[in-house]
């Protein structure tokens, strides 16, 4: 075998290599594109949940894209992925970091979101938290320890309260419901309460007897209350009128002592004008005089008749 046979046997190998890996590298990325129509995306999340590079990145099931880094800022999540195409996606959208396949693999998937306004790639997507399986296993091993806690206070609780059963005010308690209730069978089987509910309706049923019998008589005692109530009434209404002219003459009085108070009458000169007073006592007491001289000495007349 000379050497341009093995020249050209190398260069078949490598040839054979490339398309190999061509293949597997087309394989891989199944329908991922390079072009220049590429968007650089910007996501971030609470925590990154095992996601590499190179996961691929989905919109609505459909792989869009792959990520090219993830990196921790501030105790925040910030993944960076390169989309071919950011059409579908909306102002409001959203991704969450979801298991690929049930053997292992994370992706991104991204919900488009609702809002008329498109997605500006300058902006950040905010992930959402999403339950994956190791998720939900911790998720599972926190409830079941927390169940195991409620079954101990649960036992703690029986406990406590059988111990309470057990205390002489409880017993008792018991032990009264328990001959209250084998009284109220007894009861039951001597028909007592049946006795008592017969009795009952014999007496209401002579009741409505009596009321049918004594119709009339109770209809004209009504009748005589209204009568009565009705002359009780008038009674009411002559007593206001009463007081209301009792009123009146009060005032009336008031008004006249008020009158007397103010000295402007006959009545009140005489009680309250002292000048008045004098001369009216002055005048008693000549007129007292003159009677008596009256009575002593007579009248002396001196009458002229026609100029005589």
């Amino acid at each position: 075998m000379n050497k341009n046979k093995i020249n050209e046997i190398k260069v078949g190998a490598v040839s054979i290599a490339g398309i190999v890996l061509l293949l597997l590298v087309l394989y891989f990325t199944k329908s991922f594109s390079f072009g220049e129509n590429n968007v650089s995306v910007l996501f971030e999340f609470d925590n990154a949940l095992g996601i590499n590079t190179d996961a691929p990145v989905y919109i609505n099931g459909v792989r869009k894209g792959i990520v090219n880094k993830v990196w921790l800022n501030e105790g925040r999540v910030l993944i960076n992925a390169m989309l071919e195409d950011i059409s579908d996606l909306r102002e409001d959208c959203t991704a969450e970091i979801q298991i690929l396949e049930i053997t292992g693999g994370k992706k991104i998937e991204i919900i488009p979101g609702n809002s008329p306004n498109s997605f500006n790639p300058s902006n950040t997507i905010i992930g959402k938290e999403s339950l994956d399986l190791g998720s939900a296993i911790s998720k599972l091993n926190e409830i079941t320890i927390s169940f195991n806690r409620l079954i101990d206070k649960v036992d703690t609780l029986l406990s406590v309260s059988i111990s309470t059963i057990k205390d002489t005010n409880i017993t008792k308690i018991i032990n009264n419901t328990a001959q209250a209730t084998h009284t109220l069978n007894n009861l039951l089987a001597d028909n007592r309460i049946d006795r008592a509910i017969n009795n009952l309706a014999n007496i209401s049923a002579e009741l409505n007897k009596l009321l049918v019998d004594n119709k009339n008589q109770l209809n004209n005692i009504v009748r005589n209350l209204d009568t009565t109530s009705s002359e009780i009434n008038n009674m009411v209404h002559q007593i206001r009128a009463t007081i209301e002219t009792t009123n009146t003459l009060i005032k009336k009085i008031d008004n006249f002592a008020d009158e007397i108070k103010q000295s402007d009458g006959t009545i009140g000169k005489l009680i309250y004008d002292t000048t008045l007073a004098n001369k009216m006592i002055s005048t008693v007491d000549s007129l007292d005089a003159l009677m008596e001289h009256i009575k002593k000495n007579g009248v002396n007349l001196n009458i002229k008749l026609f100029g005589k």
